[in-house]
């Protein structure tokens, strides 16, 4: 039989909205006595999964009630023998309910994963969020979380856990996993000095309170935050297994024993202790919510591998288990991304995304080889703008001539008319890309991003840079070949580059000889990802390069969320003023009083558009910010990737990969993973 439903999507936020907006008495539902019967042979999806908050829930949209719970093979062999509890024991009171993709899939197998020595993909593709978006990205959807209500203008939001959810070793996840979290962790002075980016509001956290085992609010006393159920839903992970992680913090056990432990695992302090614990792609006794759990081995090792969780929340509408596939296994192919190319081409691969094969630089040799590889290349949902190849000045320089320099806004404006940015879009994007500064919005409304304020400095004008430096009294040198500041310095500097795709030093030699022509040296040099943000972050650099995306229209790529401003020790466009903007002056450095003025202008505008009721209201106050980036121009690039560059945002999927909704979602937790299955004969 075919289940026709055909717009979970928008009914699961209907029933949803009813259970949170109208919670109270709501009228008394006729039983529903009839199983759901679903052949797997014959049942037909829509070309989307889609996700239904609770079994009753799916009942209520089909009339009809759900089937008995059943499991992978591997685990009722688990049970027969006594080493686990049964399939009812081990699922959530009501678990979510998956309709997946195209058909109801098959236990067994593996997915191959090769990797460059991290977990990028594999993290794309097992992690889980509190909540959820839909297969197109439009809407917030129930996930860990079954449902959530917005209480007192926004200062609370009471979020409803699952009943009987389990981590994978068993212990139950409830709302002391929560607070641990808020208390233990993000308002832990040791172990975040600055706070936690994602709970921050207007310079103060937000906290959590339990009201009980399956309840707790989020509470924002001295600002509403409309926004917080969207931001569980981007990748934010504020959840930690308390009954596991306890053990290693002195507030919940005695030093002594901390200390013992510290000694054992041969690490300086419990706060190494701590956030060793807490990777889940290095530690295989952390308990976890995914679909896979760690078995063996680290990043570093040849191979590595994930089994799935005996105790995974997922059912998909037969009411099998989820996930269907029994393990990952990880090769480790070094940090060559052509030898990771090589592994595509020849088909021993099962998924991976557009930057770990090379993107752009890759795109047509992988499309060419599709039929020979027996594999296939799947768009991605329109994302966001991409700033490729963003350039960052070092505002707080050691010597004092440069950070002047960096400083001047006609500076920075020189450096990017010197760059031939038409040129390096016709060799590495063949036109495609487009001429706007990186923190340019996407075109159209609401934030306009096709605005000539948004192209300052994108023309290639040689002579207009030169103008500029003459003006800030950069002269030549006697011989003519390079320029002098006031105090006699070569204008000679270090250029790190953050290699994301295998363009970005052939576009920055194409950058250096640009420079030369208006009298500026730099030194390009190839960095690796911690490399890079230890210069950046300790203001050890000249001017750095690496990429920057910061949303847009589409969900979940909210700007005020993104890096519109500060949130955390980690701003690109200035790591050190953007600590002293979020922690109100207390750390960092403090800019020249009329940028300190502008930074608690944006400061203020991200507080106020997360505050917003309304995605209209919020995007508003967005396009200020927007434009705040364009009267500063604090940073450059060589060119914006528009959202829809579909030679940039493509997945690789190998056909034995099944159930994957095209276009695909990014990151690839939004695609439902554990809805996928190996067909062998895909």
């Amino acid at each position: 039989m075919r289940v026709l439903v055909t717009s979970m999507c928008i009914l699961g936020v209907l029933l949803l909205a009813t259970t949170v907006f109208a919670r109270g008495e709501q009228e008394e539902m006729e039983p529903v006595t009839e199983e759901i019967v679903v052949d797997p042979d014959e049942w037909t999806g829509t070309g989307a999964f889609e996700l239904i908050a609770t079994p009753s829930a799916y009942a209520e949209i089909t009339g009809t009630a759900f089937p008995q719970f059943s499991e992978a093979p591997m685990l009722a062999e688990l049970v027969e023998r006594g080493e686990l509890p049964p399939v009812e024991e081990r699922l959530p009171v009501e678990p979510l309910v998956v309709q997946p993709t195209d058909r109801i899939g098959v236990y067994g197998g593996e997915f191959r994963d090769t990797h460059l020595g991290d977990e990028d993909d594999l993290d794309d593709a097992i992690r889980d969020q509190l909540l959820t978006f839909c297969a197109g990205l439009e809407n917030v959807q129930p996930h860990m979380f079954k449902d959530w209500e917005i209480l007192d203008d926004g200062h609370i939001i009471r979020i409803h856990m699952r009943e009987g959810m389990k981590w994978s070793d068993g212990e139950p996840f409830t709302a002391d996993d929560m607070v641990f979290y808020s208390e233990g962790y993000a308002h832990n002075e040791d172990l975040n000095p600055a706070g936690i980016r994602d709970m921050r509001l207007e310079g103060q956290m937000g906290h959590f309170e339990k009201v009980d085992d399956y309840t707790f609010d989020v509470v924002y006393e001295h600002a509403p935050n409309a926004t917080f159920v969207e931001r569980l839903a981007w990748g934010w992970e504020p959840y930690m297994p308390k009954h596991y992680m306890k053990q290693f913090h002195p507030e919940y056990t005695p030093r002594a024993e901390v200390d013992a432990l510290v000694q054992e695992e041969g690490v300086s302090s419990w706060l190494d202790l701590f956030e060793d614990k807490l990777e889940p792609f290095e530690n295989p006794e952390l308990p976890t919510l995914w679909a896979w759990v760690l078995e063996s081995g680290t990043l570093d090792d040849t191979v590595q591998r994930f089994v799935r969780n005996p105790y995974y929340w997922k059912v998909d509408i037969a009411g099998n288990q989820l996930p269907y596939v029994d393990r990952v296994v990880r090769y480790n192919v070094g940090d060559s991304v052509e030898a990771q190319v090589l592994q595509a081409l020849a088909g021993d691969m099962d998924f991976a995304d557009a930057e770990s094969l090379g993107g752009v630089a890759n795109y047509s040799v992988i499309r060419q080889r599709e039929r020979d590889g027996n594999y296939r290349v799947v768009p991605m949902v329109e994302r966001s703008p991409m700033a490729y190849h963003s350039i960052f000045f070092n505002m707080n320089h050691r010597d004092p001539e440069f950070r002047d320099l960096f400083r001047e806004r006609d500076f920075r404006l020189a450096f990017s008319k010197a760059i031939d940015n038409p040129t390096i879009n016709d060799l590495f994007m063949e036109g495609t890309a487009h001429l706007r500064q990186g923190f340019a919005p996407p075109s159209g409304p609401p934030y306009h991003g096709e605005r000539d304020i948004f192209a300052q400095g994108m023309e290639h004008d040689p002579d207009g840079a030169n103008q500029l430096l003459d003006g800030l009294g950069l002269q030549w040198n006697d011989a003519g070949t390079i320029r002098l500041t006031p105090g006699g310095q070569q204008l000679e500097f270090s250029y790190i580059v953050r290699v994301r795709d295998p363009n970005f030093i052939p576009i920055a030699e194409m950058i250096k000889e640009n420079l030369e022509a208006i009298g500026i040296r730099i030194t390009v040099r190839a960095v690796d990802s911690g490399l890079w943000s230890e210069l950046t972050e300790t203001a050890a650099h000249d001017i750095a390069a690496d990429q920057w995306n910061l949303g847009g229209r589409m969900y979940p790529f909210v700007p005020v969320f993104r890096d519109l401003a500060p949130r955390d020790d980690g701003w690109k466009a200035d790591v050190r003023w953007g600590l002293w903007a979020i922690t109100g002056g207390e750390m960092g450095d403090e800019p020249p009083p009329d940028m300190a003025e502008a930074m608690t202008e944006l400061i203020r505008l991200q507080s106020k558009a997360i505050s917003q009721p309304t995605r209209a209201e919020r995007m508003a106050v967005e396009k200020e910010m927007f434009e705040w980036h364009a009267e500063h121009l604090l940073w450059l690039t060589a060119l914006q990737r528009p959202a829809d560059h579909f030679q940039s945002y493509w997945y690789y999927f190998h056909n034995r990969v099944q159930n994957v909704t095209v276009p695909a979602p990014r990151e690839n937790w939004y695609g439902q993973p554990a809805q996928w299955f190996i067909d062998e004969t895909g």
